[in-house]
């Protein structure tokens, strides 16, 4: 009995051992694959910096080319906001985003400039040629995130680029079909063939948008053609992670959609992608911050927070919206301010030493009750708007915000107060 207890206790160890060393691999394979994302992101925010940085060596920039540099960086920012997101939604699912109505032509009009450093500017340094062609025709919107979309885009043309090491040509198309397609439409003969029709049109349905990608690179093997979706798989060494394309392949299947590969070794690649359109795109509801009670112009604002970085941008901010900004480093010159000077409403950075954001809250509201209160936070996702009764917090703001963001968490935490609207959470990457 005594040995056979022993056994048991030995295999029990073993098996915990096998789970945390499976763990410990997922995990890191994980942090192979959001260091992969970020690496785009940041890729398209350094190129686009320097080849501003350039430019105005060279001469002039005209304020357009400003413009759309700034445009395109915040589309990139934006989308490194979005990762952050769902890596940290990783371990606790909130279940299905809500959809947006997206533009696709849009999408990879933003994805082609973003990436412009790597396969134009990049390439021709080093004396490639890459020739990228599009065909958008008139598709309708589809419910969908855009930024997981630009993910699929961006993932697509660096693997066609990849496969094209001494360059080439990608076409890139997005074809709307009115009444979907059926199966025997759906194979890889007819997609390399481009035959398509309707196919059975079904009662409520707006057809499909295909998006296709083409190139003339060295192609697929039939050999390890059915693992390409597969994670962790990669033909890159140690250049690769092997979660692109099956980040692709989750993405669509997320959006309802079909992705269907046709490839021959040393002819090059296509990969058509079908995504469904609803009949009538449904309206899109947006907080009705119009609603409540207006913050009165030129409003006088402390903010408190230890990162004189981040508090020279919110200042910024608030000085755009058209109010007053007053500074404090920390929650105690924060309480000292308010003894001697009268504010309209208080911003409160959540991690600060010796008093955080939820002690300077609960210190403000036992003497200042009718005093609107904005806890800033990178852990807004984490937080419970059910949760903020008796906290003193009328509205956590989540970083990264936008400057619309800001108002909107301006006018509700102000409509708390003044307007009857209840305490939330506002979340912050809105655009």
């Amino acid at each position: 009995m005594e040995d056979l207890r022993f056994k048991v206790e030995a295999l029990a160890q073993a098996d915990a051992a096998l789970v945390e060393s499976v763990r410990l691999q997922a995990m890191g394979q994980m942090a192979s694959g959001v260091a992969h994302d970020f690496n785009n992101v940041l890729n398209s925010i350094l190129g686009h910096v320097q080849l501003l940085q350039t430019r105005f060596a060279l001469g002039p920039v005209s304020a357009a080319q400003i413009k759309a540099t700034l445009r395109l960086l915040e589309v990139a920012a934006l989308d490194g906001a979005e990762i952050v997101r769902k890596l940290r939604e990783f371990t606790r699912p909130k279940g299905e985003d809500a959809f947006m109505p997206v533009a696709l032509d849009e999408v990879i009009g933003q994805v082609l400039e973003t990436t412009k450093p790597r396969w134009k500017d990049q390439a021709e340094a080093s004396g490639l040629g890459y020739r990228i062609a599009t065909e958008l025709g008139s598709v309708p919107p589809i419910l969908g995130n855009a930024s997981e979309l630009r993910a699929v885009v961006t993932n697509l043309l660096f693997n066609a680029l990849d496969a094209m090491p001494q360059g080439g040509a990608l076409t890139i198309t997005l074809r709307h079909v009115p009444g979907g397609m059926d199966a025997a439409q759906w194979s890889e003969e007819s997609i390399a063939r481009g035959e398509w029709g309707e196919g059975c049109r079904r009662p409520g349905s707006g057809g499909v948008v295909l998006l296709t990608m083409t190139d003339t690179g060295i192609g697929i093997p039939d050999s390890i053609k059915a693992r390409i979706f597969d994670p962790f798989f990669t033909t890159k060494g140690i250049r690769g992670t092997g979660l692109g394309l099956s980040m692709v392949h989750g993405i669509v299947r997320r959006h309802h959609g079909d992705i269907l590969v046709a490839s021959k070794e040393g002819r090059g690649t296509t990969i058509t992608i079908s995504l469904p359109i609803t009949a009538e795109i449904a309206t899109v509801v947006t907080s009705e911050v119009t609603a409540l009670p207006s913050v009165p112009r030129c409003a006088r604002i402390l903010v408190i927070d230890d990162d004189s970085l981040g508090v020279e941008i919110l200042i910024a901010f608030l000085q755009t919206l058209g109010h007053e900004a007053v500074m404090a480093m920390g929650g105690p010159e924060g309480l000292r301010l308010l003894e001697a000077n009268q504010f309209d409403l208080l911003l409160t950075d959540l991690g600060m030493p010796g008093m955080s954001g939820w002690d300077v809250a609960q210190a403000v509201k036992k003497r200042l009750p009718r005093l609107p209160v904005v806890l800033v936070t990178g852990w807004g996702d984490h937080i419970d708007s059910s949760r903020l009764a008796g906290t003193g917090v009328d509205v956590v703001l989540a970083k990264p915000y936008t400057l619309s963001d800001l108002r909107a968490g301006l006018i509700q935490a102000w409509g708390a107060i003044h307007g009857g609207a209840e305490a939330g959470l506002l979340h912050g990457v809105s655009a």
